[in-house]
């Protein structure tokens, strides 16, 4: 039986690339930086959870798809390569 484990994604400031530092800066300037800690941990936490979770699983050959993936062929698989390690 095939089975779909869907995960939410919830960026982190690196998924931001060049622009991360000037949405950090606005972030803090609205909330206040200690609400934006609280943020970055929150978002760190959840992905341990997740990290630990698929640890967790005795699976071969699974596949992953991302959706909303806005590249595809080479890049793509450089993109899916990097997320996984």
């Amino acid at each position: 039986m095939r089975k779909v484990i869907y995960v939410p994604i919830i960026h982190t400031s690196a998924d931001f690339g060049s622009v991360a530092s000037e949405i950090e800066k606005r972030i803090i300037v609205q909330y206040g930086a200690e609400k934006w800690e609280q943020h970055k941990k929150a978002i760190s936490d959840f992905w341990d959870s997740v990290s630990d979770y698929f640890r967790s699983l005795a699976v071969k050959g699974f596949k992953i798809y991302q959706d909303g993936l806005v590249a595809d062929g080479e890049l793509g698989m450089k993109i899916v390569k990097i997320v996984r390690g």
